[in-house]
Order: C-alpha cells, then sequence, then structure tokens
C-alpha cells in the first residue's frame, strides 16, 4: 500500500512571499495580514497539524489562503489536513494549486497519487477491472510526474512500482475471468446444441458457483439454459 503524505507540513522559509491583493467582494479578516502575519498563520497551522488538531489547522491555513489563494506553502499544507481528514478530492484540489514551487510540486504531485489510490479504496461501488486499472493508471502517471520533478524522491519511485505491479496483476486477472468466460459460453453452447439442456443448465450453474462473476458475464445465457432446461423437462424434446 502507498505510504501516506509526509507526517511533516511544509514551514516558510525566512523570506516572506509578498502579501496578494484583495479579490472583489470578498473581505479582509478582521487582523491585517502581513507578511509576517501570514508566515506566523502557517507556523500555527503546522503546529496543529502535528499536533493532530486538523480542524485548528486548516482554519489557520484558510485565514492565508483568503488573501493569497495561490499561496503554494498554504495549499500545500491545507492539502495534507484535508487528507489527513478523509477528504480526498479537495485535498487533491489544494495540491494542484501548487504550480509555483518545485520542490512543493513534487510532494503535491505524489501526494496527488496517493490520494487518487484511495479515493478508489473507499469507492462503496464495486468497480470493475477496467474502472480499476484506469484509476491506478492516474496514480501513476502522479508518481512519474513527482519523479520527474525529484530525481531523489525514493517513495514516489516505489508507489510507482507498487501500483505498475498492481495494474499488471488486475490486467492478468481480467484475461484470466475472460479465458473463463468464453470456455465457459462455448461449453454450454454445446450442450445446447446438442439438446442436453439440462445438462447445460447444470454446468453453467455449477461455473458459476466456482466463479461468481460469470453470474454478470454470462447472464443472459444462464437464463436461456435454465428456460430450455425447465421447458424440456416438462414436456420433452
Amino acid at each position: 500500500m502507498p505510504p501516506p503524505p509526509p507526517p511533516t507540513a511544509v514551514p516558510p522559509t525566512d523570506q516572506h512571499p509578498p502579501e496578494a491583493d484583495q479579490e472583489p467582494g470578498t473581505t479582509r479578516s478582521l487582523e491585517p495580514l502581513t507578511p509576517a502575519r501570514i508566515s506566523n498563520l502557517i507556523k500555527e497551522g503546522i503546529a496543529a497539524y502535528n499536533a493532530e488538531r486538523y480542524d485548528d489547522a486548516a482554519t489557520a491555513f484558510r485565514k492565508v489562503l483568503r488573501t493569497q489563494p495561490d499561496s503554494p506553502l498554504a495549499n500545500y499544507n491545507n492539502g495534507l489536513v484535508l487528507y489527513r481528514l478523509g477528504l480526498y478530492q479537495k485535498a487533491i484540489e489544494h495540491w494542484e494549486a501548487v504550480v509555483t514551487d518545485l520542490p512543493l510540486m513534487a510532494k503535491a504531485q505524489f501526494n496527488i497519487g496517493n490520494a487518487i489510490v484511495r479515493l478508489a479504496e473507499d469507492n462503496e461501488e464495486n468497480p470493475t477491472i477496467e474502472q480499476a486499472v484506469e484509476t491506478y493508471r492516474k496514480a501513476l502517471n502522479q508518481f512519474q510526474k513527482a519523479v520527474e520533478l525529484d530525481r531523489t524522491d525514493d517513495d514516489a519511485r516505489r508507489n510507482f512500482e507498487i501500483i505498475y505491479q498492481r495494474i499488471l496483476e488486475l490486467e492478468h486477472q481480467k484475461e484470466k475471468m475472460a479465458k473463463i468466460t468464453e470456455e465457459t459460453r462455448q461449453e454450454t453452447l454445446r450442450l445446447i446444441a446438442e439438446r442436453r439442456y439440462a445438462e447445460a443448465a447444470g454446468f453453467i450453474q455449477e461455473a458459476v458457483a466456482q466463479h461468481e462473476f460469470l453470474q454478470e458475464t454470462l447472464s443472459d445465457l444462464i437464463q436461456r439454459s435454465q428456460a430450455l432446461a425447465q421447458i424440456f423437462q416438462e414436456t420433452g424434446p
């Protein structure tokens, strides 16, 4: 399983970022957000994050984002908070906003990959193999971007390999399922063609008991074989 994002948030540097202009239709907080205040808010958010007080951390980072919506530090760290709260899609949105700081961009791409995997795992519906592969390919792309941005990121390399192997396993599973489906179909049709309807129904039912996915992939043939078996059991061929 891919590891979670780094356990510590990223602090501001000694050189404070410039304060953004107020956007139309927005209101500033009662306390002016000077560069020093922005730096302090990020530090407060990090302290709250490290203490697992995620709501307090999010509040601090949001105060910065009200006046500096493009702040790489605030977006990155707020993404970590949202990830810890299980709000993976919202975390992704904040990490995608990290576009002006290359080191943070690499970390953000890595974290986006993890969040995509978590979203797939938390999906209450039972996705098809095709859907799972598509999701994992998106995560794979993020880990690749992370490595391209930071060649020293061994975690991104490891996650890339883990997800790549998972994709290969799913594709192999898909091929195996397709083979079983086709073999079951052909044998059932052969028995039906020979007018051995009860045997056909029994054969396909036994196959479904061994491979549940056949219930969906061969649903029409299952119904047809059962209908034939019932009709000719009553009337004879």
